[in-house]
């Protein structure tokens, strides 16, 4: 069996996809097998919500396949526990051990343990993980371009309000040095922050 993964620590798919563990996160949600096309597609979900970043779902298809087993499955999949995913020789039938071999080889046949003594085993040409709900990420220069997007639009919206605080800042302040200088043809009365004061005219 040719496989783009390969089984780590009994339970988990390794390949470019990333590391995926259908012992504690991970369970089979859906079996789809096709004899006209010699097709199978075991579906899984994760047993809970995972953080960011991680895919909720991902499925295993088989082409080419020659052999589907399954001993005492139940009929709700979810509710299988796998305990094990390994290879095994074809002529290797004794369960009772642990899956050691996590490389596919040529002839090997996939087996998935679960916990109550449950086996699904799987001979095909090929085996293809596939994540079905990877979140889409944009590109690095895209991200970047909106981060200096924001700070120029944050660093306009500051400059505008200082602008506006220093202008009416400066107003009052010639206001202040208007109130009881000679020299003003008008009387004034102290201002005080927020009024607008105006001038009185003088009349005999």
């Amino acid at each position: 069996m040719h496989c783009n993964f390969r089984i780590a620590q009994h339970v988990e798919l390794n390949g470019a996809f990333g590391a995926l563990d259908v012992h504690g996160v991970y369970r089979l949600d859906r079996c789809e097998a096709d004899d006209a096309t010699g097709a199978l597609r075991l579906a899984f979900r994760a047993a809970y919500v995972l953080r960011k970043g991680r895919p909720q779902t991902f499925r295993i298809d088989f082409s080419g396949l020659d052999l589907l087993e399954m001993h005492a499955v139940p009929a709700e999949l979810p509710t299988l526990e796998i305990e094990e995913a390994g290879f095994m020789a074809p002529d290797d039938r004794d369960y009772r051990w642990l899956l050691h071999d996590g490389e596919p080889g040529p002839g090997k046949h996939l087996v998935l343990k679960g916990a109550g003594g449950e086996v699904i085993r799987v001979s095909a040409e090929r085996a293809e993980v596939t994540v079905t709900d990877l979140p889409s990420r944009a590109p690095r220069g895209v991200t970047r371009a909106l981060a200096w997007t924001w700070a120029a639009a944050t660093l306009l919206t500051l400059g505008a309000a200082f602008g506006a605080w220093n202008e009416r800042t400066q107003a009052l302040t010639r206001v202040d040095r208007t109130i009881g200088d000679p020299d003003t043809p008008s009387s004034v009365t102290p201002a005080k922050a927020g009024v607008q004061v105006k001038p009185t005219d003088r009349r005999g």
